[in-house]
């Protein structure tokens, strides 16, 4: 009936009854109302006289120092096993990574189900696709409740484990500070930057990876992570690392300017991602007043098809009219706060480079 009230579609059917129509007159007219794009989503993410677009041409790999998976999980464990005696055996050739986990491993795995839980007390991993079927394969047999491998991939408990145990390795307000020998003049400081600026949600809406280097004191443009890494080769090439001691004085005197830098490219995204939003928040502003009156216009015909009293037909309207009216506040509200960025930037420094002497 494209009413959605329980009470509206039974006023609506005796209305019919008591005006005499038959039920193919009642359906009929049912089929007549133009009821196309009454449900909110059909408004916002179809329209018949445009065609749909893939949205693959919009997604986009975030740059890495790794190959893969495999390759950040074996590096971490590696590190883990030299600074925390963390008990890992890696088996190269066949992509396989067994942890023994310490008491805060455990800890996350309590929230799991029982059968999540790894036997034997130790977590094996592997990013192999086949050998992960087969032992899915293996365990339908043998009726147990879950593949004695994990799947080693992004999502995985103990890659996001290890990725906060690395994250825990600096103190607060820290960042690692590396000596790189290609695509940095001497005495030339890059500084890897990660900003984000939330909705008035909090939640983030621009997040942008970026480099600022500075060359005789003066900041350069802000330029893409991806050009960055592939001037030094970070991560491509490994980097010996000397144990001196590194004079911190310059790039702790640098780093206002740089963070100034940063804010004003920051604030050059978010005037740019709000142009070219504009015009879509105008346009869901526009299909969300023709869908409320739309629905002015069903509650009164419903109403007028009521045989009741004048008084009752006006009181039953206000309280339809102030129901529709408060769920598209409600919901103008919560498309300006998620459609509105902040102004202030979060900007955080995540590693400072550089050039050899």
């Amino acid at each position: 009936m494209g009413l959605y009230d329980i009470e509206d579609e039974e006023n609506l059917t005796a209305a019919a009854i008591a005006a005499g129509q038959s039920a193919e007159e009642f359906e009929k007219r049912l089929d007549s109302r133009d009821d196309s794009g009454d449900h909110i989503l059909a408004m916002f993410l179809s329209r018949d006289e445009e065609p749909v677009q893939q949205s693959g041409g919009n997604t986009k790999s975030m740059p890495s120092l790794f190959t893969d998976d495999f390759a950040f999980a074996r590096a971490a464990c590696e590190y883990l096993r030299q600074e925390q005696r963390l008990k890992v055996e890696i088996d190269p050739a066949k992509r396989i990574i067994e942890i023994v986990p310490p008491d805060d491993l455990k800890a996350r795995y309590k929230t799991f189900p029982a059968e999540v839980r790894p036997d034997g007390g130790r977590h094996i991993l592997c990013d192999d696709k086949e050998l992960i079927q087969a032992e899915i394969q293996r365990s339908r047999k043998d009726e147990s409740a879950w593949p004695k491998v994990e799947y080693l991939w992004e999502l995985s408990p103990v890659l996001a484990w290890l990725g906060d145990k690395l994250l825990a390795s600096f103190r607060r307000h820290t960042a690692a500070v590396i000596t790189v020998n290609q695509g940095l003049e001497p005495g030339e400081i890059a500084y890897l930057l990660s900003s984000v600026i939330p909705n008035r949600r909090g939640q983030p809406i621009i997040h942008r990876w970026f480099s600022i280097s500075v060359t005789n004191g003066r900041p350069s443009q802000p330029e893409p992570l991806e050009k960055l890494l592939e001037r030094t080769r970070l991560g491509a090439t490994p980097l010996p690392n000397p144990g001196a001691d590194i004079d911190l004085t310059p790039v702790q005197k640098l780093l206002p300017d740089v963070v100034e830098k940063a804010r004003q490219h920051m604030r050059a995204e978010r005037e740019r991602w709000s142009h070219n939003l504009a015009s879509q928040l105008s346009e869901h502003e526009r299909d969300l007043e023709e869908l409320r009156q739309r629905h002015i216009k069903e509650v009164q015909l419903v109403i007028d098809g009521l045989s009741i009293a004048e008084k009752l037909k006006i009181n039953r309207s206000e309280m339809r009219l102030r129901e529709i009216q408060s769920i598209f506040d409600e919901h103008r509200a919560w498309l300006h706060e998620t459609m509105t960025t902040e102004d202030a930037p979060y900007i955080k420094v995540a590693a400072v480079l550089r050039g050899a002497a």
